[in-house]
């Protein structure tokens, strides 16, 4: 899957072109691709994804099977990069430390770090996506806008005092909140999670929340 157009031809690279209708031209496919499904493949029945080499490929033709490394040391820049491989994946798994005992929890646990889409539970969407909510939820996704710095602390802060402003106890925005950016009732640490994901993806699901809520 091509889960990041901006990469499909890099400037430095021998190849620079970039054709799904031959077989033997390079797709688009890409790290994020395989970020962006990995519900697909998990519901395929699938425990392992064993891809080709993702090292550096600088060859002129046929390029995309990476079985022709000219770089081992550096994930292909048309593939993704190191630290998205790394970092991301790492920052994630580190919010989930001490409740998973193996690795195959962490798609239902933290499965929402590497989805663009997150489907509400019903139930809890039933209980916490309620009108009195709504203009709630948009008060704290302005002031989530406004944080600076996007880290754990500052959105802790942020929400407690927006909760002190309307008058409400912090859970009251916690709940609506961990919904709309997981999905889920429960899972890694609110504000930690928060600041992984980043502040265009938190935005991103409030506003779909937003959306949803009468």
């Amino acid at each position: 899957s091509n889960g990041d157009t901006t990469n499909d031809v890099a400037k430095t690279m021998n190849q620079k072109t970039i054709n799904r209708n031959e077989m033997y031209e390079r797709h688009g496919g890409d790290l994020q691709g395989i970020i962006n499904h990995l519900d697909y493949i998990k519901d395929l029945g699938a425990t392992t994804i064993w891809s080709c080499p993702l090292i550096t490929n600088d060859q002129p033709s046929a390029s995309y099977h990476g079985y022709a490394a000219t770089d081992l040391y550096h994930i292909d820049p048309r593939l993704g990069t190191n630290q998205l491989y790394l970092d991301y994946v790492k920052a994630a798994l580190d919010t989930c430390k001490g409740k998973l005992k193996t690795f195959t929890e962490v798609s239902s646990y933290a499965g929402f770090y590497f989805r663009d889409e997150v489907a509400f539970d019903v139930e809890a969407a039933k209980k916490d996506f309620v009108p009195e909510n709504k203009p709630r939820l948009a008060s704290l996704r302005d002031a989530f806008a406004a944080a600076n710095p996007f880290d754990s602390a500052t959105l802790e802060k942020t929400l407690k005092t927006a909760a002190a402003e309307l008058g409400v106890k912090a859970g009251v925005l916690v709940h609506p909140t961990r919904l709309a950016c997981t999905g889920a009732t429960s899972g890694p640490s609110l504000y930690h999670l928060m600041a992984v994901l980043g502040k265009d993806r938190v935005l991103a699901r409030l506003d779909k929340a937003l959306a949803a809520m009468k």
